[in-house]
């Protein structure tokens, strides 16, 4: 019995044989292989023929899909920019680049 949804690039499937959700991240039309992701952060691949036998269910994102790209004490990474340095005339001039003499 074949798949009746095609693999898509960046949607997510539920395998019910492996009670695992999986996003497909690359295609190689090549080698014939689907890259995926599982919503562990893991990488795997079919080839078309295993796509075929594991019969994936087209599934909505799930709520933690990025949950395995945070980080675990984002209280230790500050990512907002530091407003000492918004507004300050310092950050629009231009090194000089030139090394050698000035003829004066």
């Amino acid at each position: 019995m074949a798949s009746s949804q095609p693999p898509l690039i960046g949607n997510w499937y539920y395998d019910a044989q492996e009670d695992q959700y999986f996003e497909i991240v690359a295609m190689d039309t090549d080698r014939g292989t689907i890259e995926i992701q599982y919503i562990d952060g893991e990488v795997g691949e079919f080839d078309n023929d295993q796509w075929q036998q594991i019969h994936p269910n087209n599934v909505a994102p799930p709520k933690d899909a990025e949950a395995a790209f945070e980080f675990a004490d984002d209280h230790l990474y500050d990512r907002s920019p530091s407003p000492d340095n918004w507004n300050s005339p310092l950050q629009s001039i231009e090194p000089d680049l030139f090394t050698g003499f000035d003829d004066f």
